[in-house]
């Protein structure tokens, strides 16, 4: 039996090499260490060495597990540029401040969300002070877009804190540690400040707090009371300043504040408590300004009887328009000066011009819109948006639209009366007396031409010539105009004989033309609405709107200027006295007696007209079979609008029409049973198209 025969001591001949598949260093590095320790180690020493070996493999590991994140949250591979790119929009998709109640009802959980670094105290913008922990106020308002940017790693995170510019939206709402935060983090670049909300802290408007206004860039303030905001640019400074939102204020922002806001660019206030003026101490008083919002527009300000904003002499309201030589956008609710056209030629007022404005909106009296037309001078292609209050329907030419021809042509129009009808139900009033229709608001909607550098009407005439064989789209101009007028009448002065002369004034100042593209919603405005009882003759019913009805010679006279419209549409809508009365009819009957009346017409849609539907003059006196004495009968020997269509189509044999019902209920088959639209169908001239909504 062979003897057992021990090991030989660790020596630095005999230890055998230790080999690493992929990387030799360690190897060397282990083997360097075990050579360097003594053979008479003791047992404890060589287990407080077996423990240091222990706790350097762990910070070895601990740093390659740490690159390894870093190189993982790259997004596959994404650069830093990239990632702050994609943080740079989600801090707009999903902004810091909103309230979130679910935030709120998980904040125990989030404490056990601590980043693996431990670096918390330094950087962390999810802790707040255990003092803030409990405030529902606080909690109750998200951090956004911060938790998914700087909660997954430590790349992320150090994107996220080294970009000011992620930093730079302070909602004053949030509480003063989250505020200081934001301060801190932004550094040195411009800020946009929030004051929105009932939670917000105007201690920051306190002078001893005000050091961030000499970076804000914008500020946006929706509070009822903006005395606080007023004196703080009063008296401090903000040279960078850009921007202004102050829309939610009772009381007015006080002028004088803004002198000093050189850097203005755009301003958008309920109201201001002056007319603003520039003067030897703001000579650069609104030299950067572009958009300019004064008042908003309210639903209760659409009523006749809403009060304006402000009502500014003319003098002062043009020496302010006039400095404003770098605007682009303009917009005035109520802020109006109120003059009438009889006092136009009383005042010695030069014309204000707008070399770089580009659009304009304004609601407010009647005379107050036409004052800015008359006055002000604007390129070309500037749009419109006019919503005239109070309208007297018997002035048409005091609303100053003929001004608006200082601009190119339109080729797309759309013009709609809106006529309210009495509830069939209840058409007998509390007097006996009979109600009537009404009309509510008048619709103008215009479409310069396509070719920008197409001004002179030399160049107008040869760009029409061009363009009539080019099929045209057919969309309404409401879609996509340029000029937009709502005119609300005075509810006393909407009469019948002064409502039926809107449309052909309306269609003589804004020229037809030019027009290509012509949409016309006037038949509640031009049928018969009513009828009375003929004394005379027991039975009988005869018209009562005091004005002679509406007939195809005054439907030629109106459209007499349309020379190269292509496509037309019109729309039906009879009164609820006169069912079946369509001035449409009698648009159809001009249309097929004569060819020298839109003779490029290629293309006419008829909206909600019935086949037996007849010309006013039908209804003018008729015997009631009906055994109700106010709805009107058609003279069963007059023509119907089949009849009239059916002309029309063998006169033009270039014309295509569009049956177009809007509501639920299918009119085909009444069209259907006159034995030559079937005919007609099939060679697609007649198509049949249903829509439950069309403007």
């Amino acid at each position: 039996m062979s003897s057992h025969v021990p090991p030989s001591s660790p020596s630095t001949n005999s230890t055998p090499p230790l080999t690493f598949e992929n990387d030799g260093i360690y190897a060397q590095v282990v083997e360097a260490r075990l050579r360097a320790l003594p053979e008479t180690l003791s047992a404890d020493a060589v287990l407080r060495e077996l423990e240091s070996a222990q706790n350097a493999y762990k910070a070895l590991e601990y740093e390659l597990r740490s690159r390894t994140r870093l190189i993982n949250g790259r997004l596959g591979g994404f650069p830093s540029e990239i990632l702050a790119l994609i943080f740079s929009w989600l801090s707009i998709i999903d902004p810091i401040g909103e309230l979130d109640f679910d935030e709120f009802n998980d904040s125990d959980s989030e404490d056990e969300d601590e980043d693996e670094d431990g670096d918390e105290d330094d950087s962390s913008w999810s802790r707040a002070p255990s003092d803030l922990s409990n405030d529902i106020s606080v909690a109750a308002y998200s951090i956004g877009w911060v938790r998914g940017a700087t909660h997954v790693c430590h790349l992320w995170r150090e994107i996220a804190l080294s970009d000011p510019s992620l930093w730079i939206t302070i909602p004053m709402h949030l509480a003063p540690f989250w505020i200081s935060t934001l301060l801190e983090r932004s550094k040195a670049a411009p800020l946009s400040v929030h004051f929105i909300g009932e939670d917000v802290d105007e201690s920051y408007l306190l002078p001893e707090n005000l050091s961030w206004l000499q970076r804000t860039r914008s500020i946006v303030y929706q509070r009822p009371s903006v005395g606080s905001l007023g004196n703080a640019l009063l008296n401090f400074d903000a040279p960078i300043l850009e921007h202004l939102d102050i829309t939610e204020s009772l009381d007015s922002f006080p002028a004088l504040a803004l002198g000093d806001l050189t850097a203005l660019k755009s301003l958008d206030v309920n109201n201001l408590d002056r007319v603003p003026r520039p003067s030897q101490f703001y000579p650069n008083m609104f030299s950067c300004l572009t958009s300019l919002r004064i008042g908003t527009l309210t639903h209760g300000m659409m009523r006749p009887s809403a009060p304006a904003v402000v009502t500014p002499a003319a003098e002062d309201f043009l020496a302010f328009m006039g400095c404003l030589k770098n605007l682009e956008a303009l917009e005035l609710h109520g802020y109006l000066p109120l003059v009438a056209l009889s006092q136009h030629t009383d005042l010695e007022i030069a014309p204000v011009s707008f070399p770089c404005l580009r659009h304009v909106a304004l609601t407010g009296q009647y005379m107050g819109c036409a004052f800015f037309l008359r006055h002000a001078v604007t390129p070309p292609y500037t749009s419109f948006r006019l919503d005239y209050l109070d309208v007297p329907c018997e002035g048409i030419e005091e609303l100053a639209i003929s001004h608006l021809a200082r601009h190119p042509l339109f080729d797309k129009l759309s013009i709609s009366c809106v006529v309210s009808q009495p509830n069939y139900a209840n058409i007998v009033g509390p007097g006996g007396e009979t109600k009537r229709p009404k009309l509510t608001q008048v619709l103008v909607y215009g479409s310069y031409p396509t070719r920008p550098e197409t001004t002179s009407q030399q160049e107008v005439e040869v760009v029409l010539e061009e363009s009539d064989d080019h099929q045209r789209s057919h969309r309404d101009a409401s879609l996509e105009a340029d000029v937009s007028l709502i005119l609300i009448p005075r509810s006393d002065s909407a009469k019948k004989p002064q409502i039926q002369t809107m449309p052909c004034a309306l269609c003589t100042e804004l020229s037809l033309r030019a027009v290509q593209s012509l949409s016309l919603e006037l038949d509640g405005a031009l049928n018969v609405w009513f009828t009375i009882r003929d004394e005379s003759s027991p039975g009988k019913r005869i018209s009562g709107d005091d004005v002679p009805v509406w007939d195809a010679s005054q439907w030629a006279d109106m459209l007499s200027t349309a020379q190269h419209l292509q496509h037309l549409r019109v729309f039906s809508k009879p009164s609820t006295f006169a069912r079946g009365c369509s001035a449409v009819v009698d648009l159809l009957q001009a249309l097929s007696t004569s060819n020298e009346l839109l003779p490029k017409l290629r293309l006419l849609d008829l909206v909600d007209l019935n086949a037996d539907c007849g010309i006013s003059a039908a209804f003018i006196e008729h015997v009631s079979a009906s055994g109700i004495d106010f709805v009107a009968v058609k003279d069963p020997s007059s023509p119907d609008a089949s009849h009239f269509l059916r002309s029309l189509l063998q006169m033009r044999l270039d014309l295509s029409v569009n049956l177009i019902r809007r509501g639920c209920r299918s009119f085909q088959e009444e069209w259907r049973m006159r034995d030559w639209v079937e005919a007609e169908e099939l060679e697609r001239r007649i198509c049949f198209e249903d829509h439950a909504l069309i403007h």
